[in-house]
């Protein structure tokens, strides 16, 4: 079994999923007994922010509290999030030197999250995220194509980057059937790396405590979406909860709730301890299910090339509760679904964890 690998994928944008995502197949990797380093790709993912997106800032400052409170809020995200990637993530940030760290790594694997997205090869750096700088053993495991269909123009530089991988997987049966017909190689659908640790692998990086001393619905929104929040506004008063959310987003400080202000670590906590969790995102959905917090899906995009709701789609598909996912037409039906039966949920996910795991050891053989 190989002994020194690197892992390629995102870490440094500041999204739950992504670092969560991140630590899990490190955490899975180290269990398993290898040495294991994730690549700092900040050098890579390089922030263009022009003049006037700087300036429309700037007065949004001047003229709206509600922007100014989210800037607050976000800044104390991201010094969580930091501080998460420099205690708890092995993140290598030698990497301006490509050739060193070819030979520093006996393996590299690629994913998961959407790093294989189409649209971004338009972007030349994004090559890095295919680890075309090595021929050494090249993995995939779980990246997401994020869209269900690749647009003409960017087949053929897909193909090439992916063609010489040893062992190709994806997350959607969407991306297994696209890679597949680019390579013409086997493409084995593998779940989410949060998926390969369990709810005691989870809690441990938590406090015992709750995350606060009232019960409460949760709301984890990355699109504004007026109707949903207001469902779940309703749902919360009849429930005679209170209403806290994830300050994703400055408009959310209208709302009459609880903004919470998070990092992973916290992200986590919040989810675990809710009695309901409203999502639009995919691993709000997965940590739901792992803490077995009742959860309603919201369709986050309009269906378009670029849409990404089939991943939340195969998900709910596999774990067994297709009918979980809603959109603004048919979000009133919550009032009808009963309670989710995690054991059912559980029982239908372990084959595909299963497979995963064995898809793994048997790539890094």
């Amino acid at each position: 079994m190989t002994k020194n690998t690197a892992i390629i994928t995102w870490v440094t944008y500041h999204n739950f999923g992504t670092f969560l995502q991140a630590y899990a197949l490190q955490k899975y990797l180290i269990d398993l007994g290898l040495k294991n380093a994730i690549l700092n790709d900040s050098s890579i993912i390089k922030s263009n922010i022009n003049i006037k997106y700087k300036f429309k800032k700037f007065l949004k400052r001047l003229y709206d509290i509600s922007y100014r409170k989210y800037e607050r809020s976000k800044r104390e995200s991201d010094i969580l999030f930091e501080n998460f990637k420099s205690i708890i993530l092995n993140v290598d940030s030698n990497i301006l030197d490509i050739s060193s760290v070819n030979a520093k790594y006996d393996t590299f694997i690629c994913g998961s999250d959407q790093i294989w997205n189409p649209f971004s090869l338009e972007n030349p750096n994004i090559e890095f995220y295919y680890a075309s700088f090595t021929r050494k053993k090249k993995i995939a495991y779980a990246p997401s194509i994020g869209v269900s269909e690749v647009p003409q123009m960017f087949k053929e530089k897909l193909k090439k980057l992916t063609y010489n991988f040893d062992f190709l997987s994806s997350r959607e049966q969407q991306g297994v059937d696209i890679l597949h017909e680019l390579t013409g190689k086997e493409v084995v659908r593998v779940v989410d790396p949060t998926l390969l640790l369990n709810s005691k692998q989870w809690n441990i990086l938590l406090p015992k405590d709750n995350a606060c001393d009232e019960k409460y619905v949760l709301a984890y929104f990355l699109t504004p979406n007026n109707v949903f929040i207001n469902t779940v506004s309703e749902y919360a008063h009849k429930k005679g909860l209170r209403l806290k959310m994830f300050f994703m987003h400055e408009s959310y400080y209208r709302y009459n709730c609880d903004l919470i202000t998070a990092g992973p670590i916290e992200f986590l906590h919040y989810v675990r301890d809710a009695e309901y969790l409203f999502t639009d995102s995919f691993h709000g959905t997965i940590f739901a299910s792992i803490f077995h917090t009742q959860f309603f899906t919201f369709k986050r995009f309009k269906q378009a090339p670029r849409s990404q709701n089939s991943r939340v789609e195969g998900l709910l598909k596999m774990m067994g509760v297709s009918e979980r996912l809603l959109d603004e037409e048919t979000c009133s039906k919550i009032y009808n679904l009963k309670d989710i039966n995690f054991t059912y949920i559980e029982t239908n996910l372990v084959p595909f964890i299963n497979k995963s795991k064995e898809y793994i050891k048997k790539a890094l053989q």
